[in-house]
């Protein structure tokens, strides 16, 4: 078994929108999920997975592979790189 690439921990949640009063928790982003490789990620990170595949050109129509992305995380770095995090599923909780 090789070791993990970072010592950083990510929690996922999902939430049941129940009207407009329904409120996201502080200091978290939104993210999307493809559940056939468990792959999430944010808007901006698919757009720069789309430039980065298309020569630079953001089109909404492009396929992209997402085996290539399986069991990740995508999201953009400050500079607006792509960064992609590799997971695991540590724990699933029920509440």
């Amino acid at each position: 078994m090789s070791s993990p690439e970072s010592e950083e921990y990510l929690c996922t949640y999902n939430i049941e929108v129940e009207g407009p009063s329904t409120k996201i928790l502080q200091n978290t982003i939104l993210l999307h999920r493809k559940k056939e490789t468990n792959t999430l990620y944010t808007i901006n990170a698919l757009n720069s997975v789309v430039k980065s595949k298309n020569n630079g050109v953001l089109d909404n129509s492009y396929q992209i592979d997402w085996q290539e992305y399986k069991n990740s995380v995508l999201l953009t770095q400050p500079d607006g790189s792509l960064r992609k995090l590799n997971t695991a599923i540590h724990k699933i909780v029920n509440l």
